[in-house]
């Protein structure tokens, strides 16, 4: 049950830092790898430690949750957003939404893959 409440956590948290937290900075250009990026990055890492410090008994487990985070936000968002950018498709788009599906989609799969492996090498309580 523990996994529930675990993979639950990390989607509120997802939404929090993906659309509350990113609305209260300017634009950033995430076609780049370095730059305002990376503080929406470090938000979902730095969140991702909040939540898995209630939820992993070790601190290695909740760092390395938090830096895994940070390496999926990275690629998924800059990967979306360079694709985007080389095609030319903007928001006003259909395909930028089935994009942006995907793109979610694979963020709520990282939560899911980080509450796989704290649950098989027992790192959850």
């Amino acid at each position: 049950m523990i996994e529930f409440y675990f993979l639950l956590a990390l989607t509120i948290k997802h939404a929090f830092a993906d659309f509350f937290l990113q609305s209260m900075r300017p634009f950033a250009n995430k076609r780049q790898l370095l730059g305002r990026g990376l503080l929406h990055y470090m938000d979902h890492a730095l969140c991702t430690a909040f939540v898995a410090v209630f939820f992993l008994n070790t601190w290695t487990a909740v760092v390395a949750a938090a830096v895994f985070d940070f390496v999926a936000h990275c690629a998924i968002d800059y990967s979306k957003n360079h694709l985007c950018g080389r095609l030319k498709i903007t928001q006003a788009d259909k395909l930028y939404w089935r994009i942006q599906a995907g793109d979610q989609m694979l963020h709520y799969i990282t939560g899911a893959v980080i509450v796989y492996y704290a649950s098989v090498f027992q790192l959850l309580g």
